[in-house]
């Protein structure tokens, strides 16, 4: 099993609320690398957790107070593995992610992985912003006690996580724009700045500003990206692809990836 390549025992944390839509793909993508999935549920009333009861009987409750640090602080004194990756319940990993494993034995004490924003399944495409691309997530965390979330209501924010390494082995895929369209992305908008006056409108509603769109860096493996293509309730946006602009993000992927490398090469 790839979960045991590099002798790491990894869990992996999903916060949920109503997410059948896209709960299935997340759990899909990350089950054959984890040796302990852990769901934590703030009241779904959907097919969540009949969704979930298939690829784990480790699911928790807790009321969700609008301070998502909290949660998943909950969440991660849960988990019992060396190192805890946190994946979103509208996220999924893709072909490469087991790469990813090979940083785990180092000098780091979490690992950071690029964001693709998905716009078009069916084409491969991905959002291609500042804002967007690239969207650093650190998301493995050495479950060592010590690295927790702090008191951000929302966008919360990791301490004592260092050593950290952004490594450009593999990506985070999100399916947002996918199964929200604009007037539910602007209701989470609001829903923010309700809750901390962080709705930071460029990243959820990309319409109102200038994007660009590009090819996938990373394709989900191949039964996962057949179910995504046939997922007929799917959003879909228009496209905005330069060959030029593709060309450049492409050039720089390669470059961030050998200076990935070089930094486990000399352990810094």
């Amino acid at each position: 099993m790839e979960k045991n390549k590099n002798n790491i025992h990894l869990s992996v944390l999903t916060l949920t609320k109503n997410n059948e839509k896209t709960l299935e793909y997340n759990l899909k993508s990350i089950y054959k690398y984890a040796d302990e999935i852990v769901i934590l549920d703030s009241g779904s009333t959907d097919k969540t957790l009949e969704i979930a009861r298939k690829y784990t009987d480790k699911i928790l409750f807790r009321p969700f107070d609008g301070n998502f640090g909290e949660q998943k602080n909950y969440g991660m004194k849960n988990c019992t593995g060396e190192w805890i990756f946190i994946l979103d319940s509208d996220e999924f990993v893709g072909e490469n992610f087991s790469n990813c494993f090979s940083y785990l034995n180092g000098v780091y004490r979490s690992l950071a992985l690029p964001r693709c924003h998905i716009f078009d399944i069916k084409k491969h495409q991905q959002l291609l912003t500042y804002t967007h691309y690239y969207d650093w997530q650190t998301r493995f965390i050495k479950n060592d006690g010590t690295i927790v979330y702090g008191d951000n209501r929302v966008h919360e924010n990791l301490q004592n996580y260092r050593r950290r390494l952004h490594c450009c082995e593999a990506h985070i895929f999100h399916l947002d724009f996918l199964v929200k369209g604009y007037m539910k992305r602007k209701a989470k908008v609001e829903f923010y700045n309700r809750l901390a006056n962080a709705g930071y409108p460029r990243m959820y509603l990309p319409e109102d500003y200038p994007y660009h769109t590009m090819s996938m860096m990373e394709l989900p493996e191949l039964e996962l990206l057949h179910d995504l293509e046939n997922d007929e309730n799917f959003y879909q946006y228009p496209l905005r692809e330069s060959k030029w602009i593709s060309a450049r993000e492409i050039l720089k992927w390669k470059i961030r990836q050998t200076v990935t490398r070089a930094r486990k090469f000399l352990n810094v």
